[in-house]
């Protein structure tokens, strides 16, 4: 996966959707099958599959938290799917789209976690068209890698989101509902998770990658003290909210180790304004029920 693409550079990348969850709304067909919705935010209007998959809290591994708490700060869900923007279709937690590297690897983590689950839950979709993801790519059968417009071609039938015929939106219909399905299943939880490595990571400024210490590899960080990985989480997360934001905190209470970093932060929070502030708050509390950011740390101004 190149650099560009681990940038957050607008919606065809990144796209959670301006969706508000509506607690009222079915969540699955009498069938079992992802509820599918129509919506509209100007210029697009697409299906959506709002999701009801609700991960369990204090995740044991590293990565599986971040996407407890990706979801927790941005509102979303895992098998959260939608089909209203420039990206084709957008998946999961971080909303990474069809349009890019990113929503083909995460399909393709998924399908090397269980091929069979993959083929069985995909097969209304392939069976209109069969396309497969190997890596960062997607390939069709008889041909290698296929550019983005025959990914578009096949799911949406080229629909670019702000108009739609009926068999466009009849397509567009069956992927969204049999990707959800997909990403609602507990063993692609961890499919996500691996996507969320490779990517959020890079969405850090270079200057929090190094006022947070973040190590050069990235496997075994359960070695950590819990202190250290609430940092890490904690920087890693609000980066997706906002990176500029995340990296004026931290540089006004670096330069201790992990535990005095947290207690300093810890003693502004309250007195901080503003929807990132809020945002900060949520993750700190998150890392608490987690038993990451330890009870004596406690969030009162000094």
């Amino acid at each position: 996966m190149n650099q560009a693409n681990h940038e957050i550079l607008g919606r065809a990348r990144f796209d959670r959707g301006a969706f508000i969850e509506d607690p009222a709304a079915p969540t699955v067909t009498p069938g079992g099958d992802p509820w599918v919705r129509w919506v509209k935010s100007d210029p697009y209007s697409g299906w959506f599959a709002q999701g009801h998959v609700t991960m369990a809290a204090r995740e044991p591994k590293f990565w599986l938290s971040c996407l407890r708490l990706l979801c927790r700060v941005h509102g979303t869900r895992v098998d959260r799917v939608h089909a209203c923007g420039p990206g084709i279709l957008a998946l999961g937690a971080l909303g990474v789209t069809l349009a890019t590297d990113a929503g083909a690897r995460l399909l393709y983590e998924c399908l090397r976690a269980d091929p069979v689950v993959y083929l069985d839950l995909m097969a209304p979709a392939l069976a209109l068209g069969f396309i497969y993801p190997v890596g960062d790519t997607f390939h069709e059968e008889g041909k290698r890698t296929i550019p983005v417009e025959r990914v578009r071609e096949v799911v949406v039938l080229g629909s670019t989101g702000t108009s739609w015929r009926g068999p466009q939106k009849d397509r567009a219909h069956v992927w969204t509902s049999c990707c959800s399905k997909l990403l609602g299943q507990k063993d692609m939880l961890q499919a996500q998770a691996d996507l969320i490595a490779r990517v959020v990571p890079f969405v850090m400024k270079l200057e929090v990658r190094g006022l947070v210490r973040w190590p050069r590899e990235i496997d075994g960080l359960w070695q950590y003290t819990p202190e250290q990985r609430a940092l890490w989480l904690f920087a890693l997360v609000l980066s997706t909210v906002d990176a500029d934001a995340t990296a004026v905190l931290l540089r006004e209470h670096a330069g201790g180790d992990s535990h005095e970093v947290l207690a300093s932060i810890g003693r502004v929070l309250p007195s901080l304004v503003g929807s990132f502030a809020e945002s900060a708050r949520l993750v700190a509390t998150e890392l608490k029920t987690e038993d990451l950011w330890r009870e004596t740390l406690r969030m009162h101004p000094s």
